[in-house]
């Protein structure tokens, strides 16, 4: 299948330059840069974003210290009029809203960004299918309702490029369901989310975008979390790690949020794009090896060079003698490694023709990551460093917790932008 079935559209290209979108994961590592690019490219954008409140911290004050984060203090109260909260939870029926304001909402919504999901790789499969499968199915529901209240634009949904699963060999962009294998419930669910999208293609003008593995800001290295690849890279550098289990000639696909943030809010003003599906990746011919990335942290680092095996070897011999032996921190650190395994050996290389068509000509286009790698390791270092002597984070890790929480809902309409902001 080359494109998803196409929803009947306007012909009019920038016709899709929306005034009220419904974001979804707007506290996650993507979804703020994503509400940064969203209000600053047109004052008239307004962003409905719906976020869940926390154990911690009630829904208003997660957004009101994202808005700083992401604008600062002063430039926060300028944008902070144009983003209405919805305090609510997309796993629940009418994201948790009573029925007269979830019709209400529907009416002013006419563009979705649903880019919200859990990554954790280690959920059970029930529970990540409830986040990323019902949450998807529910935010499809919404979008059903806002285009009958009235004129509706675009449903964009962020997936992942390892939907893939366990194939090998080069992936397209139409690829989804091959009959693949999945390495854990993020992958499985997350391919039956995107196929959930794709089902109702003919009812909804649909894009899906599918980013590979997202790292921090290629100009700054900074990130306000540190997930995905960081995860393996902190095990390494504090020596934790005694064995590698990898295929050092693993082609390793990263992409910076900046460029991810940058195609999605470029490609979602282009009517074109509907009935598309994006693989967001540096490309097959700007992949770098699995060893050379090893090689770079621990150059950076100093850190000592751990002994490199086979897959096979590390499970045949090694795992069992390990699971025996080991024990407190690094015995931790094995089964938290070992949830990456699949991905250091994997030789997946993802086409990206789609992405780089309709590009074309916007100045948009993703980094060789040897050009921005030790930006990201410098930042990580800068940053881990300073929390670790008690210093304020040079960001406000604001992504949403995977704990179910009340179903209370309470709606805002506009976030003041008078109230503290909590530093811790």
């Amino acid at each position: 299948m080359g494109e998803i079935s196409r929803h009947e559209l306007c012909e009019v290209e920038g016709a899709y330059m929306t005034k009220t979108v419904l974001l979804t994961g707007a506290t996650g590592f993507l979804g703020a840069e994503l509400l940064r690019r969203l209000l600053e490219r047109d004052s008239e954008t307004r962003v409905v974003a719906l976020v869940r409140s926390s154990k911690k911290s009630p829904a208003k004050d997660r957004l009101r210290e994202l808005l700083e984060a992401t604008f600062g203090a002063e430039r926060s109260v300028s944008f902070a009029p144009r983003v209405d909260l919805v305090d609510g939870d997309m796993t629940d029926t009418r994201f948790g809203l009573g029925a007269e304001a979830y019709e209400e909402l529907a009416a002013r919504v006419d563009h979705v960004i649903h880019c919200a999901a859990t990554i954790r790789f280690d959920l059970p499969l029930d529970e990540a299918r409830h986040v990323n499968v019902g949450g998807t199915r529910n935010v499809l529901d919404f979008a059903l309702l806002a285009k009958d209240k009235g004129p509706f634009e675009r449903f964009d949904y962020v997936g992942t490029a390892y939907v893939a699963g366990r194939r090998r060999g080069v992936i397209y962009e139409a690829d989804l369901d091959c009959g693949q294998e999945f390495s854990n419930s993020y992958e499985r669910t997350k391919t039956e989310a995107e196929g959930l999208v794709r089902a109702h293609a003919s009812k909804l003008p649909v894009s899906i975008f599918r980013p590979s593995i997202i790292t921090g800001d290629s100009r700054t290295g900074a990130a306000s979390s540190f997930h995905g690849m960081y995860q393996p890279i902190s095990l390494l550098v504090r020596g934790l790690i005694v064995l590698v289990p990898v295929d050092v000639q693993t082609p390793v696909d990263l992409v910076p949020v900046n460029y991810v943030a940058d195609a999605i809010a470029h490609l979602v003003t282009k009517a074109s794009s509907i009935g598309q599906t994006y693989h967001l990746t540096v490309g097959r011919s700007q992949t770098l090896r699995l060893g050379e990335l090893l090689d770079l942290v621990v150059r950076h680092f100093g850190c000592k060079v751990p002994r490199i095996i086979t897959l096979d070897t590390y499970r045949r011999f090694f795992q069992p003698l390990l699971h025996m032996t080991l024990w407190g921190k690094k015995r931790r650190a094995m089964f938290k490694g070992e949830m990456f395994l699949p991905y250091l050996s994997a030789n997946l290389q993802f086409d990206n023709a789609n992405a780089v068509r309709d590009l074309e000509g916007s100045g948009i286009s993703a980094p060789r990551v040897e050009e921005y790698f030790t930006r990201l390791l410098r930042f990580y270092d800068d940053e881990t460093r300073n929390r670790r002597e008690g210093g304020t984070p040079k960001t406000v890790n604001a992504v949403a917790s995977n704990r179910s929480q009340s179903t209370r809902v309470q709606k805002v309409d506009t976030v003041d932008p008078s109230v503290a902001v909590p530093t811790d």
